[in-house]
């Protein structure tokens, strides 16, 4: 009790200015501001309607957002979006929520310690270092943080998987000799050690449920590392490796499915000159852009070296990290730690190391994970969890060679305090080694308890970390923060008119002067905005031109300007923003009595550019053509309702027709006629069509993805499975 109160305790006392007013922000970032925020905002909103936040109609016509993955609509902690207040309230609530997501990581971290042999008080250390200090800590971007929160609780698993299971596996095959091979393979799937690899693979799934895919990437093969090096002693540990991986499949299938099926059909911006596909490589170059440099280095053990703040891990917490590597006594654990490190510090320099080279032209899709600097997580995961250890055995009475590891950090403190003589940070790093070197020391002569060495080293790498947090949680007052916050609350009348207009128009807004999501944000319909990728099927017109904005509705224009489009003022807001009319847009919904049919849908532009005076009765498809008749009489067609997942349209034709949608086709959309199901063309090759007969009809759009579906039900089988396996070690 008193290690799982003060470790959150501690974490609340380090970062008090988030919880305190707030006075402080963790997401003064273009990023962050401009399109995780309005993310988590659309999440909110879903949840508290009732609503599954699977489609984001508030973006580019349309996408979906639980397959782009980064929204994370898929982890667990986001659905606690469902109780964020409006208002200032909301700040506080989102830095909340921000530390929990460092508690989890620093639990479980504290977890692997205490499975390593670690007493509680250092367990509890090596739980803020893994939140204060590496990858972990640095990472602000939510959907980075989740990624790496479940890392030490696999990790954790794993290693119980491939040591404590297998002795008593061995134990039980004693008691059956005559088993053979086939009962050897039998018992081995009800071991310990499978229920241990099992548990272990579904926190592994947890992360990739967090969304983005860098992180859980990296640290999958870290693990599939670890596993090489238990089978390496024993190939019988095969059946718990790959009971571990395919639980990690299981669990991560809610995310990944959707993902596969979005990423098929979409465009990425990676840094190239434009958006690439999904059988398009990053090339290296890009990689080599996001990688650690090797002059870079020295950021690892110096805080803010060249700038760097984002690969700290501090001189004092590696020296206790080499110590438990070279004195844990489980040597397979510390091997499969240890390397784990290596691996990830060698993967971060990229293509440079070489290793990520290969990786690169061998390893299906690895070149989707652009950002090999985010491999550091790695040696995140593998610092404190050795340290604690090399804490832990430093001190023990029966430990021999105690002088050398004083002579050890006596040298260390030497070489800390020349640098900050010379105007170096390390002085509180050499303050932190010379006290170990004395406690170490009198440890050989008189009881010596372990809780002063790491207060002292972990106290010394908390003050070495403080630039890190002023740089990275800036105060409310700052020039930084202030910019955000002022962003994302200033226009909030001018939304507000817009969505009292009441029909479904889309907006094009100037990013030069409202650079965040404005759609998202508000919940109003906008035209492009900000984001990681969009489907290939809308991101192929030409949008920004006065054609493509009149067949996708957007009658709006907010600006501080007007455009060539947009000529008309009608609405000027306090905060200093217009909002513009077009003259000539088309309904969101209406009837066409034509269709043609296309060779290549790389050719959409220039056919919606040829048809661009009859749009609004012609349409061309890069499928099978339907029939359609011409004629003439009233028709109507209106949207009743418009949701995230679900649109209804009353429609009146004179004969067959095909009703247009203007809104993004992507499979999952499922249309019901009247009750029955109906096929939905991809009219423009971007939009969905319905053919409907003549009379009048009720058209109800629903977004009901098969790889959702099939997702979720993998997911909530690995739930099941854990649960059983938890219960019966009678784990909490």
């Amino acid at each position: 009790m008193a290690a799982a109160i003060g470790l959150p305790l501690m974490l609340a006392g380090l970062h008090w200015e988030l919880l305190a007013g707030p006075r402080a922000v963790w997401f003064a970032s273009d990023d962050n501001a401009f399109q995780v925020l309005p993310w988590m905002e659309v999440q909110a909103r879903a949840w508290r309607a009732g609503e599954l936040p699977l489609w984001d109609p508030f973006q580019w016509m349309g996408q979906p957002l639980i397959g782009q993955g980064q929204p994370a609509v898929a982890s667990p902690l986001n659905w606690l979006l469902a109780f964020k207040p409006e208002g200032a309230a909301g700040w506080w609530f989102l830095n909340v929520y921000f530390l929990l997501i460092r508690w989890i990581g620093a639990a479980g971290m504290y977890r692997l310690a205490r499975a390593l042999g670690a007493g509680r008080t250092v367990s509890v250390l090596a739980g803020a270092a893994y939140a204060e200090a590496g990858a972990f800590a640095m990472a602000m971007r939510p959907q980075m943080a989740m990624g790496a929160m479940w890392a030490p609780w696999a990790l954790r698993h794993l290693l119980r998987a491939t040591e404590a299971g297998m002795a008593k596996d061995a134990a039980e095959r004693r008691t059956r000799p005559g088993a053979g091979r086939l009962g050897f393979v039998l018992i081995s799937l009800g071991s310990e050690a499978v229920r241990q690899a099992a548990l272990g693979g579904f926190f592994l799934g947890l992360c990739w449920l967090g969304g983005h895919h860098q992180t859980p990437l990296f640290l999958s093969l870290g693990f599939g590392l670890a596993w090489v090096i238990a089978l390496s002693g024993d190939w019988r540990r095969l059946a718990a490796a790959a009971v571990f991986f395919a639980m990690a499949a299981m669990t991560a299938a809610l995310q990944i499915l959707p993902m596969i099926e979005y990423g098929r059909r979409a465009v990425r911006w990676v840094g190239t000159e434009a958006p690439i596909g999904w059988r398009e490589k990053i090339p290296l170059e890009i990689h080599q852009k996001f990688s650690l440099k090797w002059e870079s280095i020295p950021a690892i053990f110096v805080p803010g070296y060249g700038g760097k703040f984002d690969v700290y891990h501090g001189a004092l917490l590696l020296g206790l990290a080499a110590a438990g590597a070279l004195l844990l006594p489980r040597r397979r654990a510390a091997l499969a730690l240890a390397a784990a490190g290596v691996l990830g510090a060698w993967l971060a320099l990229g293509p440079a190391g070489g290793l990520h080279r290969v990786l690169h032209a061998t390893v299906p899709h690895f070149d989707k994970a652009r950002a090999p600097e985010a491999a550091l997580i790695l040696l995140s995961l593998a610092v404190p969890a050795l340290a604690a250890a090399g804490a832990e055995a430093l001190f023990r009475r029966e430990l021999k060679g105690r002088r050398r590891w004083a002579v050890f950090w006596t040298a260390a403190a030497a070489v800390a305090g020349v640098s900050a003589w010379r105007g170096g940070p390390a002085v509180w790093t050499a303050g932190g080694a010379l006290a170990l070197a004395m406690l170490v020391w009198l440890g050989g002569w008189r009881s010596v308890p372990v809780w002063p060495a790491a207060l002292i080293a972990v106290g010394a790498a908390v003050v070495e970390t403080q630039p890190m947090r002023e740089r990275l949680l800036p105060r409310m007052d700052s020039p930084e923060a202030a910019r955000y916050v002022r962003l994302l609350g200033a226009h909030g009348v001018t939304a507000r008119w817009l969505r009292e207009q009441g029909e479904q128009w889309r907006v094009e807004v100037d990013d030069s002067v409202v650079p965040f999501n404005f759609g998202d944000w508000h919940g109003v319909q906008q035209h492009q905005g900000y984001l990681a990728s969009v489907t290939e099927n809308i991101y192929r017109h030409e949008l920004h031109t006065e054609h493509a904005q009149r067949l996708f509705g957007a009658r709006w224009r907010v600006a501080q300007t007007p455009s060539a489009g947009h000529p008309k003022e009608v609405f000027a807001g306090a905060d200093g923003l217009r909002v513009y009319e077009a003259e000539r847009v088309l309904p969101r919904a209406f009837i066409v009595h034509e269709a043609y049919g296309i060779g290549n849908r790389l050719h959409a532009a220039g056919e919606l550019y040829r048809i661009r005076e009859e749009m609004a009765v012609k349409t061309f498809l890069p499928g099978p053509v339907p029939g359609l008749e011409r004629c003439g009489g009233a028709e109507e067609a209106r949207i009743l309702e418009y949701g995230l997942n679900r649109v209804v349209a009353e429609v009146r034709l004179a004969c067959r027709g095909m009703l247009i949608l203007t809104d993004t086709w992507h499979p999952g959309w499922r249309a019901r006629v009247d009750g029955r199901p109906a096929r939905i063309h991809e009219a423009y090759a971007a939009v969905r069509g319905v053919v409907l007969e003549a009379g009048a009809h009720r058209v109800e759009f629903v977004y009901r993805p098969g790889s959702v579906m099939a997702g979720g039900s993998l997911t909530g089988l690995a739930c099941l499975a854990a649960a059983v396996c938890a219960r019966r070690r009678r784990l909490n």
